[in-house]
């Protein structure tokens, strides 16, 4: 027979060749063109699998934000212990609405831009310690020990936090102590930032002060101090912290912790 009878016999009255007379597997993907337009669904008896390129592309069904968003085929590799799901959302599920309500892996999460931050996020934290005491007996502001600090944004807050310990000895009717932290912006200004509020009053910054009435030694009164204080140096340059003090007669400072905080916002 003729291959023009044969191909009479497959067309028959028409013009296209019916379903019925194709083979099962007959047509090959090398004879199937690379874009393929379906009117309708495509129902798949097994899984869908595309190369590492592939997308599937949601349509304006989904909610109008996620119009054109990719769903990705993930490990079409075969390297991934669990190749072959239709889409892996967390280890152990298919479930999107598991992975979100427990929250995202810190591995999916990757490096987060300071600048996406919400305000009240810490995005640096120093911490430095000086133990050995300072002396002073000067009745004018002298400089105890200092910490440099470095923000990363000119918006953000600097929390700082300064404990200490102060030693005050005199012989005389009262004993006095005297301290104060100012920054010094690199190349700017320098501001005293702590208050010069105590409880002996609310303009001389006396943290520690002893009267008595008899004296038949010098007296020593040991405590402790700590400043906490939220500034707002508005630079990104080297920042000077200095807590400083002064002494009715002899005052030691020593064991000093600091802590800095940047804070966005």
């Amino acid at each position: 027979m003729s291959n023009a009878r044969n191909l009479a016999n497959l067309l028959g009255t028409g013009t296209t060749i019916a379903t019925a007379s194709i083979a099962d597997d007959a047509v090959t993907s090398a004879k199937l063109d690379t874009n393929i337009a379906v009117d309708g669904s495509i129902t798949a008896g097994t899984d869908i699998v595309g190369n590492v390129a592939s997308r599937i592309v949601m349509d304006s069904s989904a909610s109008g934000t996620d119009v054109g968003d990719n769903i990705l085929l993930n490990a079409t590799d075969g390297s991934a212990s669990d190749d072959g799901s239709n889409f892996i959302y967390e280890e152990g599920t298919d479930d999107v609405s598991v992975f979100l309500s427990s929250g995202l892996p810190a591995a999916q999460l990757g490096t987060v831009p300071i600048t996406n931050l919400p305000a009240g996020s810490v995005v640096q934290l120093v911490h430095a310690v000086e133990g050995n005491g300072v002396t002073t007996t000067s009745g004018s502001y002298a400089s105890a020990y200092t910490e440099v600090f470095t923000p990363t944004s000119a918006n953000n807050k600097v929390m700082v936090i300064c404990s200490f310990s102060i030693s005050d000895t005199r012989d005389g009717d009262q004993l006095l102590a005297y301290h104060r932290i100012r920054r010094t912006i690199e190349n700017g200004t320098t501001t005293t930032v702590s208050s010069l509020i105590s409880a002996y009053n609310n303009t001389s910054g006396i943290e520690q002060h002893l009267r008595y009435i008899t004296h038949p030694a010098a007296a020593k009164l040991v405590t402790a101090k700590t400043y906490t204080i939220l500034d707002e140096p508005a630079t990104t340059r080297p920042i000077t912290y200095d807590l400083e003090h002064k002494a009715g007669e002899s005052v030691i400072t020593a064991g000093v912790h600091w802590t800095f905080m940047e804070i966005v916002g």
